[in-house]
């Protein structure tokens, strides 16, 4: 974001606890989709009225992900157009990234991670460094692509089981 801050992230999750404090709602689920799933992790850190977390295909190891994914080619460009190179990409990341940023009070029995088998976002080494640094008890995979995993005809189904658990 040329002229600004490096990255729309900063402050993400507080605008989301924000909001649910703008609804009057002192618990909730919080689930997030690709970088929303790095950005419920963080919000579920920082309070402890969260019910429960989905993580769907959650991005870890984000600085890297940058610099050797195909498909970040443009954020990369952009970013060098921006003068920061792969250790101000890493350092910034640092405070965000779920497998840097700490645990926090975050209740692991209330999170469910859900990854997709055939992602070209996010390698399969990514997920497990993950899930082991987390130690997340509830995890399912599913046979499919990054954001296909919204089309899984189980995914409603599963998610609603595991947050009545969660109630």
């Amino acid at each position: 974001s040329r002229g600004g801050a490096p990255f729309p992230l900063d402050g993400a999750a507080d605008d989301r606890l924000q909001l649910l404090d703008h609804l009057g709602l002192e618990r909730a689920h919080l689930l997030g989709v690709s970088m929303g799933g790095t950005i419920a992790l963080q919000a579920a850190a920082r309070v402890r009225e969260v019910r429960g977390v989905c993580l769907i295909n959650p991005p870890a190891g984000l600085a890297d992900l940058i610099w050797t994914s195909p498909l970040c080619q443009t954020i990369r460009a952009d970013i060098e157009a921006d003068g920061l190179d792969q250790a101000a990409v890493a350092a910034f990341f640092r405070d965000i990234d779920p497998l840097f940023a700490g645990v926090g009070s975050v209740d692991r029995q209330r999170v469910l991670m859900i990854q997709a088998l055939y992602d070209v976002v996010t390698r399969q080494e990514q997920y497990e460094a993950l899930a082991e640094a987390w130690q997340f008890p509830h995890r399912l995979k599913y046979h499919a692509g990054h954001l296909n995993t919204l089309r899984v005809p189980r995914l409603a189904e599963d998610m609603a089981r595991f947050f009545e658990g969660c109630a």
